[in-house]
């Protein structure tokens, strides 16, 4: 029994060590057309999770934390460098991807560590890629901006609550109309 035990171990590490993983590199992204690198909160996606990443604009930072759901967060590992090695790849299926089947990913990159402290979001370009069952390590290169001029952020997150300044005043309006209403 203890035989089998063991053997039933040394099989499970074999094949989670030959585990399918992914990396991926993008570098020089620059915070928003400024000489500052980014160093905000990323996303992982594919284009089964979030076909166009523009659909995000002008959406509250809780509709676009909805429109990501559980894909893959990660920071930069230095600013402006938004990388996953192969020292700390990311598994397949950590990131929602199948073995054998073709994938079209993107990396969403925001302003802030967190989309509701977000004001605007960068895209990068999009890779297509297959994966393959066992050990298949793949390395995606989303690529380099040039120069801050490069760095256009055109995402916008925000326009679903208002501010607080407007909203008592919004607030204050409705009340007064409401008592006028009410003394006719």
């Amino acid at each position: 029994m203890k035989k089998m035990i063991v053997m039933a171990l040394v099989a499970a590490c074999a094949i989670v060590s030959q585990a399918a993983t992914c990396s991926w590199t993008v570098t020089n992204v620059y915070a928003g057309n400024s000489t500052d690198k980014s160093t905000g909160i990323a996303y992982f996606l594919t284009t089964d999770m979030l076909a166009d990443a523009s659909s995000l604009s002008g959406k509250s930072a809780a509709d676009i934390t909805a429109a990501l759901g559980s894909a893959y967060s990660f920071k930069p590992t230095t600013a402006g460098t938004y990388s996953v090695g192969a020292a700390n790849a990311v598994d397949n299926a950590v990131l929602g991807l199948e073995d054998g089947k073709t994938y079209t990913a993107y990396l969403v990159i925001f302003n802030a560590d967190t989309v509701a402290d977000a004001t605007s979001f960068f895209t990068t370009g999009t890779k297509t890629f297959t994966t393959y069952e066992g050990a298949n390590n793949l390395a995606i290169q989303f690529g380099t901006q040039k120069t801050a001029s490069q760095a256009a952020w055109p995402g916008s997150v925000g326009g679903g609550v208002p501010e607080p300044t407007s909203g008592l005043l919004l607030l204050i309006g409705g009340a007064m109309m409401a008592l006028r209403r009410k003394q006719k």
